[in-house]
């Protein structure tokens, strides 16, 4: 049902797995995840809550993603900082980091302008935090965007880390 687009009926299923079996990780997982999807944010965080118990980088980065949905910015920096510890240095972590850091009005870790200086100007990662920082548009961002989709080299074309960093930006800003 989730690849499909029918996230209701995919978490009426991952509902059904719970039921049936309250430990499954990957239950726990997709309900986590599909509850996020459909805005019932609180719901996903306790979800995160029983599944970071772990300490997988990746459940750090989702309940971070989770927190900053809840506007709770201080909250996901702690978290996503703990990914980026378990993970080292990871761009999408990064890039989650920039965008919290400037929500709050902090200056970037410096781990991230290290990372951030390797990429070419042409990287829409690079474009995407000079958005936020108010130092590119939104053009300049979905320009870069779509040379790289068009770049067959490129391995992972519009990341939904992307998709999500400009459609938050759009919101944030009334487009």
């Amino acid at each position: 049902y989730n690849a499909t687009g029918n996230k209701v009926a995919g978490l009426s299923d991952a509902e059904t797995v719970m039921t049936m079996d309250p430990k499954s990780y990957g239950g726990r997982l997709t309900r986590a995840s599909l509850r996020r999807a459909l805005g019932k944010y609180e719901e996903a965080l306790a979800d995160y809550d029983v599944l970071i118990a772990g300490k997988a980088p990746l459940m750090y980065f989702n309940r971070a993603i989770t927190l900053f949905c809840l506007g709770r910015y201080d909250e996901a920096n702690a978290d996503i900082l703990k990914a980026i510890q378990r993970w080292g240095n990871d761009l999408p972590s990064y890039n989650w980091l920039h965008v919290v850091r400037v929500k709050r009005g902090k200056a970037d870790d410096p781990g991230y302008n290290a990372i951030r200086s390797s990429l070419p100007n042409s990287n829409y990662i690079r474009e995407i935090a000079d958005l936020y920082r108010g130092r590119e548009t939104i053009e300049h961002v979905e320009t870069a965007m779509k040379a790289s989709q068009a770049d067959r080299a490129q391995k992972d074309n519009w990341p939904c880390s992307a998709k999500f960093f400009l459609g938050e930006y759009k919101l944030a800003h009334g487009d």
